[in-house]
């Protein structure tokens, strides 16, 4: 560890002045020492590092000093240009999964460490075009109509829209709507750049700009895997984050799934409508229109129908031609569009017309769009039909209103992600609490496709033998009988009653979660139900009512933080291994004679210590893991689920015990 890390972490450094009670803690200091070393010398480490470690503030010290060190050193050079690409080889990018742990970053952990470190340092929070309010919108209104249930909010964005400094939509006391929150900003296909009126005022743009000024930026996989694949559609010309020269992934073990994601496509009805949106002869805008209702509803047909399971498995499934030959029409006829448009533009610049030639640029910006998107389209369709890419799934999805949706996703990413991220060189750090099957990191390093990667595993902080209980109640069925769902319902309630409330029940189907709902509802105690609110509201009323009931399905397994007594109770209903309905592992399956041992076994064994990193967040928190799954101790794999949970957790078979442990009894 460097004198730098040790004036920080030490018994006598930084944050010993800046907390009274600080206590170093010898895991975070490893931790950071490692990350630092993994920066300097362009490594790649997997790091796995449970709750209350302080993973974050281990890996963003290192971060700063990099970045500020590189400005140090820029600063010595006149030549711009140089001293540009210093600074951005000593630039971070921090990317998250989880929007509650970006907020904390920024938030918390950041402004905490400006006060700390003795050396000044910039961050910035980027995130989507969608989630920053749109001034155009804001001021000339929306193209989308206002839904009476919406009245009330959208006044008090409208409000709130005039004073943000940022336009951050997390900035706002409630969760709007997709709906709604679609009145008040814009995607990256609908943005009129430099030509809108707002632009110089324009909150996603001044957020890129901070980020192009920052040592340390905050952003999510999403979007930086948005920065991939502009990269790769423009021959690296274009990009959505700043030039960089390390990289952060936490919550690393959800880094393939965006990756799948973003390097496959979606095509939906309304994707086309968009797409048609600007074509001006109505004969043909009728018969484009029409062409998009015959392809859905045939791929809809074929879905719903014996022929189709899980994917799209034979060639010319549904015929691809009517709906390729019009987007090919439509595609020609913007193209048209283009050389009319730029032919007057040159007129007009004779002119000296500022707003005329905006308003030209504007529209050719929105045609070039469109083009781009028929030519992604055209692929997707006809690969789809032809079914010619061995490395990519196609499957069609149904949505909530019950249209198709075509879905394309690479099998495997690892080579895509050898070439963005794990470069040689290339200094990237990957963690999270859940990285390890049974203490092993081949199947993640297998699934990034890190050559070589420097592996560290840090011990908890937390001691599980006195303040952890698993409960296998052994009067239950194994899943697949028919008796399981409402013998498990039974002992969920019985648990809830035990833990009086202040149980989360996690759920592998929404079916399940249905089921289990009334019977839990009859214990007395309130019930809050994923789906019946925003996710943010439901954790908060969660909180702040102890004795209430969170039921939730697998999303609800992570990004879930409740320290305290309110979360005293956890129930897992099934080991959370993925759906047969899943394309990918469909798929795997067919490649893969081994795939449960490869592939299935090791996705549920991070899914299930996910979930059960809800239950313990703090060295005072106590709590109970109730796991209705016997195959735990009835299967042969049942032993790794076990090894992956903490060690030294005491067991038990009695639902009796949850509250007696709870109370301090056991």
């Amino acid at each position: 560890m460097t004198s730098n890390l040790l004036d920080v972490f030490d018994s006598c450094g930084l944050f010993s002045f800046r907390f009274p009670n600080y206590a170093p803690r010898a895991s975070q200091i490893e931790l950071a020492s490692i990350i630092e070393r993994t920066m300097q010398e362009g490594e790649h480490l997997l790091a796995e590092a449970p709750t209350g470690v302080g993973k974050s503030v281990a890996y963003l010290v290192p971060s700063i000093f990099r970045a500020v060190d590189a400005d140090r050193r820029a600063n010595a050079f006149a030549d711009r240009e140089t001293a540009a690409e210093i600074r951005a080889k000593g630039r971070v990018v921090v990317a998250t999964a989880n929007i509650a742990l970006q907020e904390q970053i920024v938030r918390k952990d950041l402004p905490l460490l400006q006060e700390v470190l003795p050396e000044p340092f910039r961050f910035a929070l980027l995130k989507g075009r969608q989630n920053y309010l749109c001034l155009d919108r804001l001021r000339n209104g929306s193209p989308h109509s206002l839904h009476p249930d919406d009245a009330q909010m959208s006044l008090a964005i409208t409000e709130w829209g005039e004073r943000t400094e940022t336009g951050d939509v997390s900035e706002l006391s409630f969760e709007p709507s997709a709906r709604l929150w679609s009145r008040f900003s814009v995607s990256s296909d609908d943005c009129h750049g430099e030509s809108c009126g707002s632009f110089s005022l324009c909150h996603a743009e001044r957020a890129a700009r901070r980020a192009e000024d920052a040592h340390v930026i905050v952003t999510n996989d999403h979007l930086l895997f948005a920065h991939f694949r502009v990269l790769e559609e423009t021959g690296g010309r274009g990009r959505v984050l700043p030039p960089y020269g390390a990289l952060v992934l936490d919550e690393g073990h959800r880094v393939t799934d965006v990756a799948r994601d973003f390097f496959g496509d979606r095509v939906t009805i309304g994707s086309l409508r968009w797409f048609g949106d600007l074509l001006s002869e109505s004969d043909f805008r009728t018969r484009f229109s029409s062409a998009c209702e015959v392809y859905f509803s045939e791929l809809l047909a074929h879905r719903r129908s014996s022929a189709y399971r899980v994917r799209l498995r034979l060639p010319f499934a549904v015929d691809p031609n009517p709906i390729l030959s019009v987007v090919s029409e439509a595609a020609q006829l913007y193209e048209k569009d283009v050389a009319d448009a730029s032919d007057w533009l040159k007129y007009v610049s004779f002119e000296r017309s500022e707003e005329k030639t905006k308003k030209i640029e504007q529209r050719l910006r929105q045609l070039n769009k469109r083009i781009r998107r028929a030519e992604i389209v055209s692929r997707t369709i006809r690969e789809a039909a032809l079914l010619v890419d061995q490395s990519s799934v196609y499957y069609v999805e149904e949505d909530g209103g019950g249209r198709a949706v075509l879905v394309m996703k690479p099998i495997f990413v690892a080579e895509r992600l050898r070439e963005h991220i794990f470069r040689p060189g290339f200094p990237v750090v990957v963690t999270s609490a859940t990285l390890t099957n049974g203490g092993s990191f081949d199947h993640i390093a297998g699934d990034l496709g890190v050559p070589s990667p420097q592996m560290f595993t840090v011990e908890s902080s937390f001691s599980f033998s006195e303040q952890a209980l698993l409960v296998l109640p052994n009067d239950l069925p194994e899943p697949n009988d028919a008796s399981f769902s409402a013998a498990a319902s039974r002992i969920t309630a019985e648990a809830v009653r035990a833990a009086r409330g202040r149980t989360l029940c996690l759920f592998t189907s929404w079916k399940a979660l249905r089921v289990a709902r009334t019977t839990i509802e009859a214990t007395g105690y309130r019930v809050l139900c994923q789906g019946d609110a925003p996710r943010a509201r439901l954790l908060k009323e969660f909180q702040e009512d102890i004795s209430s009931v969170l039921l939730g399905v697998e999303s609800f397994s992570a990004g879930v933080d409740v320290p305290g007594e309110a979360l005293s109770c956890l129930v897992i209903d099934r080991l959370p291994f993925a759906t047969p309905e899943d394309p990918i592992l469909d798929a795997i399956q067919e490649r893969d004679p081994n795939c449960f041992w490869n592939y299935s076994l090791p996705k549920a064994v991070i899914a299930l210590k996910q979930g059960f990193g809800r239950l313990i967040r703090s060295r005072s928190d106590r709590g109970v893991c109730v796991l209705l799954d016997r195959r735990v101790e009835t299967k042969s794999y049942g032993k790794v689920f076990l090894r992956s949970l903490p060690a030294g957790m005491r067991t038990s078979r009695r639902i009796e015990d949850v509250g007696l442990f709870l109370d301090g009894r056991l």
